[in-house]
């Protein structure tokens, strides 16, 4: 069963820097995660990783502002 299986995830500014690589290695070890960025293009790409990697993931356009 893998690591985390079942448990859920939220990463802010999921299109850049390490936190793709963070979002698809938390979805291969089963967490159900959350995309959150202004980035929409490349966050969608994020998820796509993600969905590939075997995991769950949605996206969603934010603005902490």
């Amino acid at each position: 069963m893998p690591m985390f299986a079942g448990e859920r995830a939220l990463v802010t500014g999921s299109a850049s820097s390490i936190r793709p690589a963070i979002a698809i290695a938390s979805a291969r070890e089963g967490t159900h995660v959350l995309l959150a960025d202004v980035a929409a293009t490349q966050n969608a790409e994020t998820r796509r990783a993600n969905l590939n990697a075997g995991g769950m993931a949605l996206f969603n356009w934010i603005d902490f502002e």
